[in-house]
């Protein structure tokens, strides 16, 4: 075929290059379609004749002429005849895909880098391995040949265990034995300077015959997953071999995920069957598993939630369940340790029983000595009781001595006797504890003014120091601390001969609201040694048996002490040395106070007439005792013998008040107090006085629980009598007459001692003018309850000292006040003051207070 012009133009338009022909006067000659697509702005007409310099842009002029430019063009050049021929390739697609192969090649060498992997290609027939570069650095840290003969690579660098692997894998590939389009995969180990390389190899096969592989060292990966293992292996084996039952259940539907060997042997199923087990399965109750839930929604963590588990078995044991919240293969779940406390369960069962047996058997102790209590009391009333009545009759002064002794003798058995008593609520931790305002000077003088005419008759000395930074006032029980510090001081001058007995009362420290308190009482005496002192403190326990011999006493006193200081958070001690005497110290916290309004409850001022008494009594030395008792005072006496008795003749006779026995036949005093509450008024709302010989708490509750007024205890004293029967009545009887009350205190000088009535002054004066204080502030505010209160209060203090005047005031006030009549309770508040200061006068002139020893 005969190529024309034609065709030859058709061929250079088909070329992707462009064409251009110049003359020697840079006419066009020629040009194809490429370049006239370079001079665009020539539009559609024939380039041929026309100068480049009229079609071509500036730039394509200046590649021509071959000036310097930075486009991507490459132009050749070439001379026929008077015709010179440039031709002009464009390099933009080029330079575009080398720089691709260049980013590809980078980053195929950070890929190979970062994973420590490395291609490689493998001709079968001459066994000659292709390395890719930097193959040995990147995996075995050495560099090799590009090219390397197979079976050299693995003499040189493969582990000797793993040789066979490699032949293996070679001559499967030589025998053409992997399929077109599949890959394989193995592992081995290389060895370079002793160092292990783990490499894992995956290969295909191209279709030219050879293989493609890529290998990656996976020496840390191996090791990770190693260590993985090891530790799983450690964690399954701690898991298996703890005596906690562990699980892992989802928490969507509590199905067991993971469980050791405890846990499936706590439930007996096969661990085997683990997929199958539901927490519902050995935790049945629908409400533990919900709140159980419902705490790991709050906590996240739960610990010892106790559960009934149930075995498949249907045996039944008590779980302590720990939970917290997990998530395993993104699920949420639950993480179990279940301990089986089933053991423990069973042996707080039996500690239960154990301490309900020995609560009552404590108990039991309790009712042994209430009832030995009232047994001794009993005989011991009479005894006591006959002696006063004796001693006030008229003796001889041999005669009144020995009935001295015997009165004597009967009040050291009765102290022995309450001791027994507090040491028995003690050890049952049934002694409660007064939390009220006391005067804490006049507390610990009231201690040594009963104990100065003892030491005095001994010739010893009795000092009282107390420091004056102390504040006045203390909240606590005074009750306790009067009876250690009569036990202390007791013994102090029990045990000195000469010298004298020394209390000293001084502040510890101050902690919070609180301030430690010490007392010491130091002593004289005849000290004790060092082996003695450390049985000092228990019940029953005295220096040696010459003390008791010599000295008496039960050996509870110290005993006692001490288990009443420790229970109210304190603490005792003893310093002393043989032969040069001994110092007893306490320390108690005390909650410092304001004076109180009222610290006095005073009895109002009745004067009692003879009264119609049913006395409630079996014993007939109890009924002797008490008939000539309330007789001297003029009262009339009905005896029942029991509390059938006693409920039937309140029942038909009219009385003022009963004294009722508690202990009687057929009827005991409680439910004999609890009938005649049941019947008609005014039978049913007699006053009743218990006379108990059982001093224990939970006796005097009962009494007050089944309306009784008030109790008194035996052996009965009478001046304790009269005074509870005045406190009973003043609620009862109202005071017609109401005599002049100037010298009260003489009625009481029987009954009360010189030091009392001086305290008893020295309260009044010291707690009306507060009353009077606070009544008229509380008038400014109309609080007429409050007022209510202490007018109330302030009217039987004053009718307790005797001031009328006082007395009256008092009541208008209170009067006024319930009437709710404001005006009159302002202008009687105004005129308290001046009736105050008036009564104080008045008291300070009675001849009573003025003749008391001092």
């Amino acid at each position: 075929m005969k190529i024309d012009a034609d065709h030859t133009g058709a061929i250079f338009d088909a070329l992707p290059c462009s064409i251009v022909a110049l003359d020697r006067a840079d006419q066009i000659i020629f040009a194809n379609a490429s370049f006239a697509a370079l001079c665009s702005s020539a539009g559609t007409e024939p380039l041929t004749g026309k100068p480049l310099s009229k079609v071509a842009p500036g730039w394509l002029c200046d590649v021509i002429a071959g000036h310097d430019h930075d486009l991507p063009l490459r132009v050749s050049r070439s001379t026929v005849a008077d015709s010179r021929i440039f031709v002009i390739e464009d390099l933009s697609e080029l330079q575009a895909a080398e720089r691709a192969r260049k980013a590809l090649e980078e980053d195929m060498d950070r890929i190979q880098r970062l994973g420590r992997t490395s291609w490689w290609v493998f001709e079968p027939e001459s066994l000659l391995l292709h390395l890719s570069p930097d193959h040995g650095q990147l995996l075995l840290g050495v560099p090799l040949d590009e090219t390397l003969f197979g079976p050299a690579y693995v003499e040189q660098f493969v582990h000797p265990d793993d040789v066979g692997v490699i032949l293996g894998h070679m001559g499967k590939l030589k025998a053409g034995g992997l399929a077109a389009g599949f890959t394989d995969r193995f592992e081995y180990r290389a060895v370079v300077d002793g160092v292990v390389h783990h490499l894992a190899v995956n290969y295909v096969q191209r279709s030219d015959g050879l293989y493609f592989g890529i290998s990656q060292n996976v020496t840390e990966r191996n090791l990770m997953l190693k260590q993985l293992s090891d530790s799983e292996k450690r964690l399954r084996t701690i898991l298996d071999t703890t005596p906690l039952a562990v699980a892992i259940c989802r928490q969507s539907d509590g199905r067991i995920l993971y469980g050791n060997r405890i846990f499936f042997n706590l439930i007996n199923v096969p661990e085997s069957q683990m997929e199958s087990v539901l927490v519902s399965d050995f935790c049945p109750c629908k409400e533990d598993r919900k709140r159980l839930l419902e705490e790991l929604g709050r906590k996240q963590v739960v610990n010892g939630f106790e559960v009934q588990i149930h075995a498949m078995t249907g045996r039944r044991l008590w779980g302590s369940m720990s939970a917290s919240v997990m998530s395993l293969d993104g699920e949420p779940s639950v993480y179990l340790v279940i301990t089986d406390i089933s053991a423990q369960k069973e042996q707080e069962a039996i500690l239960r029983q154990a301490k309900e047996a020995a609560e009552a058997a404590a108990h039991a102790k309790s009712e042994f000595l209430a009832t030995m209590s009232h047994e001794i009391r009993t005989p011991m009333n009479g005894v006591l009781g006959m002696a006063r009545l004796v001693l006030d009759t008229p003796l001889s002064a041999e005669q009144h001595d020995r009935m001295e002794t015997l009165k004597s003798s009967a009040e050291a058995l009765l102290t022995i006797l309450d001791d027994i008593l507090d040491l028995s609520k003690l050890e049952a931790n049934r002694v409660e504890f007064e939390r009220e305002p006391f005067h804490l000077e006049q507390t610990v003088k009231s201690v040594m003014s009963l104990m100065t005419a003892r030491a005095s008759d001994l010739g010893l000395s009795l000092t009282t120091k107390i420091d004056p930074s102390l504040p006045a006032w203390f909240v606590g029980d005074p009750g306790r601390l009067r009876q250690v510090l009569f036990n202390l001081v007791g013994n102090a001058i029990k045990f000195t001969e000469r010298g004298g007995v020394t209390l000293q009362v001084s502040a510890a420290a101050a902690v919070s609201e609180r301030i430690d308190v010490d007392f010491s009482v130091s002593d004289t005496g005849i000290g004790i040694g060092a082996e003695a002192l450390e049985r000092l403190f228990q019940s029953f326990s005295q220096a040696d048996t010459s003390i008791s011999r010599r000295y008496g006493g039960s050996g509870l006193g110290l005993a006692i002490c001490k288990r009443l200081v420790e229970a109210q958070g304190g603490k005792i001690g003893v310093d002393s040395v043989p032969g040069k005497g001994s110092r007893f110290w306490f320390r108690l916290s005390f909650i410092p106070d304001k004076a109180p309004p009222v610290s006095l409850k005073p009895v109002a001022a009745i004067t009692l007439p003879p009264l119609s008494i049913l006395l409630a009594e079996d014993n007939h030395i109890n009924q002797k005792v008490a008939l000539a008792m309330l007789s001297q005072g003029g009262h009339k006496v009905t005896v029942a013998a029991d509390g059938l008795e006693a409920v039937e003749a309140a029942r038909t006779d009219r009385f003022d008040l009963i004294l009722m026995d508690m202990q009687m036949p057929r009827m005991d005093g409680l439910e004999a107090s609890k009938a005649i509450r049941g019947l008609p008024q005014p039978a049913g709302g007699v006053p009743i006085i218990a006379l108990t010989a059982n001093a224990m708490q939970d006796e005097v509750q009962r009494c007050h629980d089944v309306g009784m007024n008030a109790h008194v205890s035996k052996p009965i004293d009478p001046d304790r009598l009269f005074e509870t029967m005045a406190c009973v009545l003043a609620h009862f009887v109202k005071n017609e007459s109401e005599p002049d009350r100037v010298e009260a205190f003489s009625s009481f000088s029987a009954y009360l001692s010189s030091n009392a009535i001086r305290e008893l002054k020295e309260l009044f004066f010291s707690k009306g003018v507060e009353s009077c204080e606070t009544l008229c502030r509380l008038g400014d505010k109309g609080a007429l309850d409050e007022i209510l209160f202490h007018a109330h209060d302030l009217r039987g203090m004053a009718g307790y000292v005797g001031d009328q005047v006082l007395v009256d005031c008092a009541a208008a006030i209170w009067e006024a006040a319930q009437a709710k009549n404001e005006d009159k309770l302002r202008a009687l508040l105004a005129a308290l003051p001046d009736a105050w200061a008036s009564a104080c006068r008045r008291i300070s002139e009675q001849s009573t207070f003025n003749t008391i020893e001092r």
